[in-house]
């Protein structure tokens, strides 16, 4: 696929319908940059073979301090490759990229209409000379009747992003630049949590170490930044261990840590809604292993979590105003609006859709996917071949049902590190040298990607037709 790549060959970069576009960035300044900034994941890949061959007497501390390094310097690496990839597709490199993105009112709506917002409201207070902006809670009261008038993405999105770009006026005096840096942080929360994730589906933290090792370089993860959807996936993560966790330990706080994580989830997405499918399946397979004495505990678990989204929300509606099932339904007419008005072509789109997701893998993340559903499905574990069908069935259902189409590299970012669960069990399976190696082709994947195939298109930009 590097190939195919590179001779910008039709299909790869998407359908008919809808393409990313193609470029050709100079390869030195980018290879070099790439190169240096993937150090701290080989030192990483280092210190997570060295804990891994830590003896059990007096080894488990050593091995938790070097795991949790490694987990940094993946990290640490993320980030860098993140820097590398914009650093070099602006000259003279810099970042000044990352600002024209985050201004940018298509590309990070959310940030436009944030700033001219501010701007409004600094005006009506300068016109009425009082600080007082009028009785408007925290900018979200009625906000289903303003999401028509946003720019682009905020008009099917609850008001999470608007309100971080609102935090972004206040704290950094708008400036777009702290913004975009601050996003490229937080998406590499990603890679902890897919660790945690991975270990808790499979209970095997190299499996876990595995899958968080190899989002770090995925295209989806690096080369959208700065994008909100880098954020998204630490959301899944969080959501799913505080559920399988509720269901496995039968634990209170686990349930109200899950309705949280999905009050909260929802309050930046409404996307995360189809996750629906996995959660449904793994609570069906732990109760059908003993379901005289799991159905209640799980019920009952359920229903404090529901318990905490509605004290959540009816906070939020009786301190400032916010109405979620109102914003729900206007967010429901505007994509569908949008979708009308875009055209996209079910049931094309399934296929599309799938293909745009394993992209945002780096193609390889497939292959590896199914050595470990073949491996499980001659292995003697029913438990774990469910998970790694339900990690295959999220991201095809939400496909067969066209429910989030279209650019899913991007906005199915949410559910990769549910692929990563099958990733890292391969991986964990591998000699050293073929896990080095599997790396490094992602790497050159990673840094082919970047140099042949644009994903945000700003004016000025050089493309190739």
């Amino acid at each position: 696929m590097g190939m195919l790549t590179v001779a910008h060959a039709s299909g790869v970069n998407g359908p008919w319908y809808w393409t990313w576009e193609w470029r050709t960035l100079a390869g030195g300044g980018l290879y070099l940059s790439m190169a240096v900034a993937g150090l701290p994941f080989a030192l990483a890949q280092w210190l997570g073979a060295r804990a891994r061959r830590a003896q059990p007497a007096g080894g488990i501390a050593k091995r938790v301090r070097s795991m949790r390094a490694a987990i940094g310097l993946l990290m640490l690496a993320c980030f860098g490759l993140q820097l590398g990839a914009i650093v070099n597709q602006v000259e003279p490199p810099g970042l000044a990229r990352v600002t024209q993105i985050i201004e940018h009112p298509i590309v990070t709506s959310y940030h436009f209409d944030a700033a001219r917002d501010a701007a409004r409201d600094a005006a009506r207070d300068a016109a009425r000379d009082a600080a007082d902006n009028g009785d408007e809670g925290i900018g979200i009261r009625d906000f289903q009747d303003r999401m028509w008038g946003f720019s682009l993405h905020g008009r099917n999105k609850p008001p999470g992003a608007w309100l971080f770009f609102s935090a972004v006026q206040r704290w950094f005096g708008g400036a777009a630049l702290a913004g975009g840096l601050l996003l490229g942080l937080l998406g590499c929360l990603a890679i902890p949590a897919t660790a945690l994730l991975v270990t808790e589906l499979t209970g095997d933290s190299d499996a876990g170490f595995a899958g968080a090792s190899f989002l770090a370089m995925t295209p989806s993860l690096v080369l959208f930044f700065p994008a909100f959807d880098q954020v998204m996936p630490t959301l899944s993560c969080w959501l799913l261990v505080a559920w399988i966790l509720a269901l496995r330990r039968g634990s209170t706080p686990y349930a109200i840590a899950f309705g949280l994580a999905l009050a909260t989830a929802l309050f930046f997405s409404f996307s995360f809604l189809v996750l629906g499918v996995f959660l449904a399946g793994y609570s069906l397979l732990y109760v059908s292993r003993e379901p005289s004495t799991r159905i209640g505990p799980a019920v009952a678990k359920a229903g404090v979590a529901l318990a905490v989204m509605l004290v959540f929300y009816s906070i939020l509606y009786l301190a400032a105003g916010y109405d979620v099932l109102a914003t729900f339904r206007t967010a429901l007419e505007n994509q569908t609006a949008l979708s009308l008005k875009w055209g996209r072509p079910y049931p094309a789109t399934i296929l599309f859709d799938l293909q745009d997701f394993v992209l945002g893998a780096g193609w390889i993340g497939l292959p590896l996917a199914v050595f470990a559903l073949g491996r499980t499905v001659r292995g003697a574990a029913p438990h774990l071949l469910w998970v790694v069908i339900l990690c295959f069935a999220q991201p095809i259902v939400v496909a067969a049902l066209g429910l989030i189409p279209t650019e899913t590299a991007r906005v199915w970012l949410f559910l990769l590190p549910l692929l990563m669960v099958p990733v890292g069990l391969s991986l964990a399976r591998w000699s050293e040298a073929m896990r080095a190696g599997t790396y490094f082709s992602l790497w050159l994947i990673l840094v082919v990607t970047c140099q042949h195939m644009s994903f945000v298109v700003l004016e000025g930009d050089v493309l190739s037709r």
